[in-house]
């Protein structure tokens, strides 16, 4: 079967493979990759695009004609999961090859595979099942396995159908609603990436559907002696489940609301943040003037609010510091040119840098909802260090957030966190400043010590000085003038140094 082809073992392939399209090798080929192929997941649900609805193909003795022989056909419900599942090992077991049909799902997630996996091929799953079909045409001595291909692949759309809907958290209520709707390529993947953001106008496009296909199955059931009321509410039905589907289009696809000029200003705004990272739009509109676009009544006021409204489209977030934006990858990864400015400017505007009462040096993040912790998992895994909690549960009147923390607590990244985002800071320069010195004063001498008390006294007065600057200078008993002299390390050093020399004589 299939298997001798994917492996090339001649000696036990069945059939002479001279002259076969190269078409269909290289498409078993890439077949055989897929994650249903390499792990059998339940599937469920309504076929799509034709998805095989009777059982595996009963064998052909020798002397038969090759042709197909279909089984009864079943309807495809959950009631047949059992049999979609033997279908699925079935087929990966002739696809496959020597490769088990039954191993165990691997750890990672299959979705995020499966999902959009056919734009690996550049072509749709319908038009893979046309070429093979042309292909059967000219390559008859393989008729029947180039309908496993087909098969496989229709299994293949199938699939990929159920998992995205099962990874939108509301639509197991809607499933069949949804699949009466409608979903070709372009609505699955809008419905994956947007499913849970715009739930209340999908839903809103759900029930209207059921409503009008209800008044139309209440009309069937009354007979065809309509009266004329009852017509124009067939009409009006029809009418209605027009406008639902149209609903549904528009809220998975926002972008069809837009002129071109706007496409193209969104397009150009994308393709700078790829170029060139996190920017404001101010930035933006001067960069595309000095390179020469046209950016007639482009404003950056306008380009700034058409990001906010559909940036999410083409990948376009907001990004850490006020104004700024950035592009998102669609594997979820942010696009950073310069890490370094990227989490000084996130410490800047939602983190901290401090010493504790016992004297440890401490420099952290706290960032909440979706946006956030995409940011703090990204400067996690761009600076590989650091304390990464996620969906911590703090509620602050009533606001339900989970917050998201990135914290550093050894010396040594500390250390190396603070001297990378020192050239970009601009509001905790000064505290940085003096952690830093923080860590190089040594822990003994008297002296020391004394500095080591300023220096925590200098970070604490740069965080709290405007909200309680009065109270803090009480409990020092100093004046606000001999807290700014103690940033001038200078004397201080030398006799730090002196201390230490003395100690060793």
């Amino acid at each position: 079967m299939w298997g001798s082809l994917l492996l090339g073992d001649e000696y036990d392939i069945p059939f002479d493979t001279t002259g076969l399209d190269l078409n269909v090798l290289s498409i078993c080929n890439q077949l055989s990759q897929h994650p249903m192929m390499k792990s059998t997941p339940a599937q469920q649900g309504q076929s799509i695009m034709g998805a095989p609805e009777t059982s595996e193909n009963t064998d052909t003795g020798s002397e038969g004609d090759g042709s197909l022989t279909p089984s009864p056909p079943q309807l495809d419900t959950p009631d047949n999961q059992q049999t979609d599942d033997k279908k699925i090992k079935d087929m990966a077991q002739k696809l496959g090859g020597n490769q088990s049909a039954t191993q165990p799902n691997p750890a990672a997630s299959p979705l995020a595979k499966s999902v959009g996996w056919f734009d690996t091929f550049g072509k749709s799953a319908e038009s893979i099942v046309k070429d093979l079909r042309h292909a059967r045409r000219t390559n008859k001595m393989v008729k029947s396995e180039i309908d496993d291909l087909i098969n496989a692949v229709r299994l293949m759309k199938q699939h990929e159908v159920n998992e995205t809907l099962k990874s939108v958290s509301w639509t197991h209520n809607y499933t069949d609603t949804i699949k009466s709707m409608g979903l070709n390529d372009r609505d699955l993947k809008s419905l994956y990436t947007y499913g849970d953001t715009r739930k209340s106008a999908l839903v809103r496009a759900c029930l209207a559907w059921e409503d009008a296909n209800a008044r139309i199955d209440n009309l069937i059931e009354n007979g065809n002696d309509w009266t004329s009321l009852e017509k124009q509410s067939w009409v009006q039905a029809h009418d209605d489940k027009d406008a639902a589907k149209k609903s549904w289009s528009s809220a998975l696809h926002v972008l069809d609301s837009l002129n071109k000029s706007e496409m193209a200003w969104l397009s150009m705004a994308a393709n700078q943040l790829e170029h060139n990272g996190q920017m404001d739009a101010r930035t933006m509109v001067a960069n595309l003037v000095a390179s020469g676009h046209s950016v007639k009544k482009m404003t950056p006021a306008k380009l700034s609010g058409l990001m906010k409204s559909y940036g999410s489209e083409v990948g376009i977030i907001k990004g850490v510091t006020r104004n700024q934006w950035m592009i998102q990858k669609q594997n979820g990864e942010l696009i950073i040119k310069d890490p370094w400015a990227y989490a000084a400017g996130f410490i800047d505007a939602d983190g901290y840098i401090t010493i504790t009462k016992r004297g440890e040096p401490r420099v952290g993040l706290v960032a909440t909802g979706e946006r956030g912790r995409v940011h703090c998992e990204q400067l996690h895994k761009t600076l590989g260090c650091g304390i990464l909690q996620l969906d911590l549960k703090v509620y602050r009147t009533n606001i339900n957030k989970s917050q998201h923390r990135l914290q550093f607590y050894s010396k040594k990244d500390v250390r190396e966190v603070l001297k990378g985002i020192m050239p970009h800071l601009r509001l905790k320069k000064n505290q940085a400043e003096s952690v830093l010195e923080f860590i190089d004063v040594p822990s003994k001498g008297m002296i020391a010590k004394q500095r080591r008390r300023q220096l925590t006294k200098l970070v604490q007065w740069d965080n709290w000085s405007d909200k309680k600057g009065d109270e803090l200078l009480s409990d020092w008993g100093i004046q606000a003038e001999a807290v700014e002299a103690w940033r001038d390390p200078t004397l201080m050093r030398l006799a730090i140094q002196a201390e230490q020399l003395e100690a060793i004589l």
